[in-house]
């Protein structure tokens, strides 16, 4: 199974040679990278769903994806925007995962929610390699132990690319 994770934290990429000038190196697989999505998927609205550190809430409801034809594999992938508002913890270090078919694919924190019940916005861009079928997507969030707050507004995307 191959696994992209693209962190909201950017890298830069040289044209001429592909690879990352700061970072690390990309594993976007290469049959992915000239082909357009064959379905996009715009997902937004308001949550309001309070939820504690060391635990996962769903930050949009469940959809399913379908990978079309007999053979190969696709690329999903999920851009997702969140707004989070803070619980007064300073140590409040969050992330948006992506879980396709119930497995949660690598993601790393997003970054620190504010302190003092303010409201943030985190974003986070991953994705993953599926065999053809229908799949089921989901965005969550987590903080650490002790963190937590509130999900806001949020923007996800979730792309289907077939090469």
């Amino acid at each position: 199974m191959l696994i992209l994770v693209l962190s909201s934290l950017g890298f830069a990429q040289s044209p001429a040679t592909g690879e990352n000038v700061t970072g690390p190196k990309s594993n976007f697989p290469v049959a992915f990278l000239q082909h357009t999505p064959n379905k996009i998927y715009l997902v937004s609205n308001f949550n309001g769903a309070s939820f504690t550190g060391g635990t996962y809430a769903a930050i949009d409801s469940q959809l399913k994806i379908t990978c079309p034809g007999t053979s190969g594999t696709c690329l999903i992938q999920a851009d997702s925007w969140v707004q989070f508002g803070g619980n007064g913890t300073a140590d409040n270090a969050t992330r948006i995962s992506l879980f396709v078919d119930g497995v949660e694919v690598e993601t790393y924190l997003a970054g620190e929610l504010p302190t003092g019940f303010y409201y943030g916005n985190l974003s986070n861009s991953s994705g993953t390699i599926v065999p053809v079928g229908t799949h089921t997507v989901q965005t969550f969030a987590w903080s650490v132990p002790g963190g937590g707050g509130t999900i806001g507004y949020y923007n996800i995307t979730y792309r289907l690319y077939k090469p």
